[in-house]
C-alpha cells in the first residue's frame, strides 16, 4: 500500500531533468501552486510538505555531492477532507480525471497523450477514498521547451509567488525563461536540454489506449475535490496545444430543440431561456468554468477578506464597473440593481422563487457605482442567486406596475448590458442577437452575431450539425453520440453534469400522497439497467438531488434500489391489489398514472417505455403524454398541472436545496413536488442561515437523508453535458455549474 504522501511515485529526477529545475524550486513551487488553490491542509498534508521539503534538500545536497539524483516523492494535492475526495484535475481547469467512471485512467492517459502531454506516472491510495481509486495523480507536461534564455534563477520563494499571481499557472515559455539557462539551470552548470530525452513509458495498464480524447473535455467541479498537482503547474495540457489569436467577425448559428418563452431566468424554468439570457443580461458577478464565482458588472466578488461582507454576514457591497451602457445607451446604475430587487419581490410579477430574497431588509444605493445588500438574517447561499440574476433597466420598466411588467415586451424583446444585443425573434423559426459594440470587455465579443435557431427534431438537427447549416448544440441525446463522434467537421465536448435527470412527483394528487406508493415505484425499476442498455452507459445512476462533487453530498442515504419483490409488498400493504388485467385497484380505481414528457427527443420516450414495462411487472399502468416544453415549464409543472413528469432539475452549484425542498407556503420556486415536511424546512433554513460549513453540511445531509426516505422525485441519472461544435468554433470552455453560454463572449470562428 502506498503512503499517504505517495500521490504520485514517479522519479522526479526525469522532469527535474528535463526542465533544469532544482528540486527545491519544484517542491516549493508545487506547495505554493497548492496553497493557492486549497489553503486548508491538515496534519497529514503538512506532515506530506515537510517530508518532501526534507527529501528536496537532501536530493541537492547529493546532486552538489557528485551523486545521483535519487527518486522523490509526490506531493499531496490540497486536500480539504480526506473523505471528501471524488477526483483529481490539472490546475489550469483542462482536465477533470473522475474515477468513477469505468475507463477513466485510459481516456486520461489518451487525452494527455493527444494533447501532445508526457504521461510519467501515477498510483492508487486506497487510504484516501472508499473503493482505493479516488485519488489518481499525474504528472503531465508539454513536449516542446521554449529556447532557453540566460538569466539567474530565482528564489524558491520567488518562483512560488510568480505561480500564485499567474492565475492559470506559468505558461511553458515564462517557465522556462526565468527558470533555467546558462549557469543557472540544473543541474549546476548544465545548459539546455529538451524534453524528447524524457522517458515517456507508464506504469499504466492501458497503455495502449487508442480513444481520441482530443476534444473531449473533462471540467473543473469545484469545491470539496482533490486539484491535481501537475509538475510545477508549466503550462500542462492547456499549452501544449498551439495557441491560435482569436478572429473578430463572422457569424455562429446554434441549434436548439426547445424555444423559449420569455428571456429572463426568474420569470421561466426553461434553460433554453435562461441561457439566452446570459448572451443579452449581463449580472453582478458570475459563475466560471472552474464553480468560481469572478465579476461581471461588479468589479469583484464580495468576500469576508475584501471587506466586500460584513464580519457577521448581513452586509454585501458590491462595487459596479464605471461607463457600462444599456444596449439602448442608458448608463448603468446603482439604481437598476435595487429596482431589480423591487421586482423579485413584487407578487405582481411571476417570479418563481423569492427564497433568499426576502431576507434582505433594503439595497441601499450611496452613489451610481455602489450597492449595498442589507440583510435581516444570514443568507449563505446569496451570491450563487445574485450570479444567476439579470439585472433589469430601470429607465424601461421603473414607471410601470407588476402586472403591467409581467407583460411587458421587454421579456420577448429585452435590452440588457451583455455582450449581444437582442435583435429579432421569429417565433418557431430563429433569434438573432448581434455584437454589442459598446460592450465593457474592450475588444469583445468576438462574434458579429449568434443565430439561435429552432429545430424541434433532434434528427433533424443532427442532420443541420452533419451539414455545417448548424454551428453547435448542447445537450445532445445520448442516442447521437456515436453517430457524432465520426463525423469529420465536428467536435465532441462531454463534461460531467451536476444536473440530475428526474420523474417529477405531485404528492398533492393520490396515489402520490402515499408514501409507501412513492417507494414502490422507485423500487419497480432498475436504473442501473437503464443506464447500461437504454442509455448506452453515457450516464451514472442518481440517488439525490445534489451531485457526487458537492461539498454537501451525502453517500449514505437510503436507496430504493431495484426490488420488485418488496415493490409489491409496498402496494399490497396500501392496498393496492392486483386486477384481472394485471393492473393494481383500490376502492375501483385503476392504478394508472401519466407521465408527461418533452416531445422532439426519441430518447425520451425509450426511456419512459423501459420503466413502463418494469412498472408492468408491479402492476401499474403508465400512460406517456407527449407535451411540448412551454406547456410543462410554464403552467404543468409551476402550477402542479400534472401527475408525473420526465425532464431534468435545475443546476446547484451551491448545496442549498431550499428551492426544492421548502414547504410551498414559505414560496420555492421549484417545489413542484408540493412536497412538505416541517424537519426538512428547520434543517434547510437553519444551513442557509450560517456561512459555517460544517454546520451547513450536517444539515444539509441530514436534509437529504429525510427528503430521500420520503422519495420527492424519482431520480433516474446523472447526463454528461455533450456539446456538439463545428471545428471552425473555438473558444468555448464548458461550465457543469452554470450555463454554457458564460463565456460566448470568448468564442469565436475561424473562416
Amino acid at each position: 500500500m502506498a503512503e499517504p504522501c505517495d500521490l504520485t511515485a514517479v522519479e522526479a529526477r526525469r522532469l527535474i531533468g528535463a526542465r533544469g529545475l532544482s528540486p527545491v524550486e519544484l517542491v516549493e513551487s508545487c506547495i505554493g501552486r497548492i496553497e493557492q488553490w486549497n489553503p486548508h491542509v491538515n496534519a497529514v498534508v503538512t506532515t506530506c510538505y515537510d517530508r518532501a521539503r526534507a527529501e528536496a534538500r537532501a536530493a541537492e545536497a547529493a546532486v552538489m555531492r557528485g551523486e545521483a539524483l535519487p527518486p522523490l516523492h509526490g506531493l499531496p494535492v490540497g486536500i480539504k477532507d480526506l473523505d471528501e475526495t471524488e477526483g483529481v484535475r490539472t490546475t489550469y481547469g483542462s482536465l477533470l480525471f473522475r474515477d468513477h467512471a469505468p475507463d477513466r485512467d485510459s481516456l486520461m492517459v489518451a487525452a494527455i497523450r493527444r494533447a501532445g502531454g508526457i504521461v510519467l506516472g501515477k498510483t492508487n491510495t486506497p487510504e484516501f477514498g472508499a473503493g482505493g481509486n479516488t485519488n489518481n495523480a499525474w504528472w503531465a507536461t508539454p513536449p516542446s521547451p521554449a529556447p532557453c534564455r540566460a538569466s539567474s534563477r530565482p528564489s524558491p520563494a520567488a518562483r512560488a509567488g510568480e505561480l500564485m499571481r499567474t492565475g492559470s499557472g506559468l505558461s511553458f515559455q515564462s517557465a522556462m525563461e526565468t527558470g533555467r539557462g546558462g549557469a543557472g539551470g540544473w543541474p549546476p552548470g548544465r545548459r539546455c536540454s529538451r524534453l524528447d530525452a524524457v522517458d515517456t513509458r507508464t506504469d499504466s495498464p492501458h497503455q495502449s489506449m487508442e480513444a481520441d480524447m482530443t476534444h473531449h473535455r473533462l471540467a473543473f467541479t469545484g469545491s470539496g475535490l482533490a486539484i491535481l498537482l501537475a509538475a510545477l503547474a508549466l503550462g500542462g495540457l492547456a499549452t501544449a496545444v498551439a495557441a491560435q489569436t482569436p478572429r473578430a467577425g463572422g457569424q455562429l448559428v446554434h441549434g436548439s430543440v426547445q424555444e423559449p418563452d420569455r428571456i429572463w431566468g426568474p420569470v421561466t424554468g426553461l434553460t433554453v431561456s435562461t441561457e439566452i439570457s446570459q448572451l443579452v443580461n449581463a449580472s453582478l458577478i458570475e459563475i466560471n468554468d472552474r464553480l468560481e464565482y469572478q465579476p461581471s458588472l461588479a468589479t469583484q466578488v464580495p468576500t469576508l477578506e475584501n471587506g466586500g461582507i460584513s464580519k457577521d454576514g448581513l452586509r454585501y457591497t458590491f462595487t459596479l464597473r464605471k461607463g457600462v451602457k444599456w444596449h439602448d445607451g442608458q448608463p448603468f446604475t446603482s439604481a437598476d440593481v435595487a429596482f431589480t430587487h423591487t421586482v423579485i419581490l413584487n407578487p405582481d410579477v411571476d417570479v418563481r422563487g423569492r427564497v433568499g430574497w426576502n431576507k434582505i431588509s433594503r439595497v441601499e444605493t450611496p452613489d451610481d457605482h455602489t450597492v449595498v445588500f442589507q440583510f435581516s438574517a444570514v443568507d449563505a447561499p446569496f451570491l450563487d442567486r445574485v450570479a444567476a440574476l439579470g439585472i433589469l433597466p430601470k429607465h424601461v420598466l421603473g414607471t410601470l406596475s407588476g402586472a403591467e411588467i409581467k407583460t411587458h415586451k421587454w421579456f420577448r424583446a429585452p435590452v440588457g448590458t451583455g455582450p449581444f444585443v437582442f435583435k429579432e425573434w421569429v417565433p418557431g423559426s430563429h433569434l438573432v442577437l448581434v455584437k454589442n459594440p459598446g460592450y465593457w470587455k474592450p475588444g469583445q465579443p468576438y462574434l458579429d452575431r449568434i443565430i439561435y435557431k429552432i429545430v424541434p427534431d433532434a434528427n433533424a438537427l443532427l442532420n443541420q450539425l452533419e451539414t455545417g447549416d448548424v454551428d453547435t448544440r448542447l445537450r445532445l441525446v445520448n442516442e447521437h453520440i456515436d453517430v457524432v463522434k465520426k463525423l469529420p467537421n465536428v467536435t465532441l465536448v462531454s463534461t460531467p453534469s451536476i444536473v440530475p435527470w428526474l420523474i417529477w412527483v405531485n404528492h398533492t394528487v393520490p396515489p402520490f400522497n402515499d408514501k409507501k406508493v412513492r417507494q414502490a415505484l422507485a423500487h419497480g425499476f432498475d436504473k442501473a439497467r437503464l443506464a447500461a442498455t437504454i442509455l448506452g452507459g453515457h450516464v451514472t445512476p442518481a440517488w439525490q438531488l445534489l451531485p457526487p462533487v458537492s461539498w454537501a453530498y451525502s453517500p449514505t442515504i437510503v436507496r430504493h434500489a431495484y426490488d420488485p419483490g418488496k415493490a409489491r409488498a409496498l402496494l399490497d400493504e396500501t392496498g393496492w391489489k392486483l386486477g384481472g388485467d394485471g393492473v393494481r385497484v383500490r376502492d375501483g380505481k385503476r392504478l394508472s398514472v401519466e407521465i408527461a414528457n418533452i416531445a422532439g427527443e426519441q430518447e425520451r420516450v425509450q426511456v419512459l417505455s423501459f420503466i413502463q414495462q418494469q412498472w408492468k411487472q408491479i402492476g401499474v399502468e403508465a400512460r406517456i403524454r407527449a407535451v411540448d416544453v412551454g406547456s410543462m415549464w410554464g403552467a404543468m409543472l409551476p402550477k402542479r398541472q400534472y401527475e408525473m413528469a420526465y425532464s431534468y432539475s435545475g443546476r446547484l452549484p451551491d448545496p442549498d436545496m431550499s428551492t426544492h425542498y421548502l414547504s410551498p407556503e414559505l414560496k420555492p420556486s421549484t417545489n413542484f413536488a408540493g412536497y412538505s415536511n416541517a424537519e426538512v424546512d428547520r434543517l434547510l433554513l437553519a444551513a442557509n442561515a450560517t456561512v459555517d460549513r460544517a454546520t451547513r453540511k450536517a444539515g444539509y445531509q441530514k436534509a437529504q437523508e429525510i427528503v430521500a426516505d420520503d422519495v420527492v422525485y424519482l431520480f433516474l441519472y446523472w447526463l454528461n453535458n455533450n456539446t456538439v461544435l463545428n471545428k471552425r468554433v473555438q473558444g468555448y470552455k464548458p461550465a457543469p455549474g452554470y450555463t454554457e453560454f458564460w463565456n460566448a463572449d470568448e468564442w469565436w470562428v475561424t473562416k
